[in-house]
């Protein structure tokens, strides 16, 4: 928890710090090689394609259309904030109506992601899953996000209530920062090893490894192999091996969720036993069933197409290795937000 709420803020920094317009050329930090970061010992591995989210049809079309369905019900939600909050109330209601309508427009939308395109474009994790403290949230920025402009700013949040945060100067002029949250016994260390990158963890040591320069060909084997499946357009990709806490976790595993015009997804987790594997895979249908009968309770005709896709995702389990793919076509999503007729 702590670290994800750590995540979440240095997220927002990488977007204000660097607003890039959509015609600035590609950062140089794309290029950059994040698996040299990785701790040793990891075996967990997420990477989050933040530009294959913004680039999606299906996001850019739905947006406006979930708006525009449910703008009254925004409108409503707005009002109850303003009761509330101070601030909010200063807010006239017809430059709330007025923000709303823009976002019912595609090239609204369109405009802001791609205006964002550049400003965050990869978050990448690390770990070992069975060891909570050993791992790392590495975020690919705009390569004005730089450990200068962040040692500017860091002095004006000292004094801010809701968290406290120290500077310590390091080897090389490099600067690493402990950021401690009330009522949370743990720091979250961060620190910009390369102009966009900010590499942030829990535990000391791996901030200061990625300083100086990572830990180059610490991913084993096992997890290399694994990673080797991500593909550029992947929107989420996992993978992992070693076993975790849970005894009913997967050995070894992989899967991706992609965004195009669609939303599909692909898994794959070899279990110790095929015994297990075939608990597992009926475990995982059994579950897809009962979604795609909620999903008919709750949405009626609206959400049929989505309930027809989820039953008509299956697990299968062979020698040991579940897997599963699904597809859920943009149609389908755009049936669901359509406004109803009046």
């Amino acid at each position: 928890m702590r670290l994800r709420l750590a995540a979440v803020v240095l997220t927002a920094a990488c977007g204000l710090v660097a607003p890039v317009r959509a015609d600035e050329p590609t950062a140089k930090a794309a290029t950059a090689d994040l698996n040299k970061y990785l701790p040793e010992g990891s075996g967990f591995y997420v990477h989050v394609n933040v530009r294959q989210l913004l680039a999606s049809p299906l996001v850019r079309k739905s947006i406006p259309m979930a708006v525009d369905k449910y703008g009254d019900t925004i409108m409503q939600l707005a009002q109850l904030a303003k009761a509330f909050d101070p601030n909010a109330a200063n807010i006239p209601n017809d430059k709330i109506k007025e923000a709303v309508d823009s976002l019912k427009k595609p090239e609204t939308i369109a405009k802001a992601f791609d205006a964002a395109k550049d400003a965050l474009t990869d978050i990448v994790v690390f770990g070992d899953p069975a060891k909570d403290s050993h791992a790392a949230v590495i975020f690919k920025c705009h390569e004005a996000v730089s450990g200068d402009v962040v040692k500017t700013f860091a002095p004006l949040l000292q004094n801010n209530p809701q968290f406290q945060i120290k500077m310590n100067d390091v080897a090389g002029g490099k600067t690493m920062y402990e950021v401690q949250m009330p009522q949370s016994p743990q720091p979250i260390y961060f620190a910009i090893p390369e102009n966009g990158i900010v590499f942030l963890s829990p535990e000391k040591s791996l901030v200061e490894k990625a300083l100086k320069g990572g830990a180059a060909g610490a991913m084993k084997p096992e997890l290399k192999k694994l990673v080797a499946e991500r593909k550029k357009s992947d929107f989420v990709f996992f993978a992992m091996s070693g076993k975790g806490v849970a005894e009913d976790a997967p050995v070894a595993g992989w899967g991706r969720i992609t965004l195009d015009k669609d939303l599909s997804g692909q898994l794959s987790a070899t279990f110790s036993s095929e015994k297990k594997a075939d608990e597992e895979a009926k475990k995982m249908n059994e579950h897809l069933g009962q979604l795609a009968d909620s999903v008919k309770s709750a949405l009626g005709a609206q959400g049929n197409d989505v309930a027809q896709s989820l039953s008509s995702a299956k697990a299968v389990a062979s020698d040991g290795t579940v897997t599963l793919k699904f597809n859920l076509p943009g149609s389908a999503v755009e049936k669901l937000l359509a406004k109803n007729k009046e």
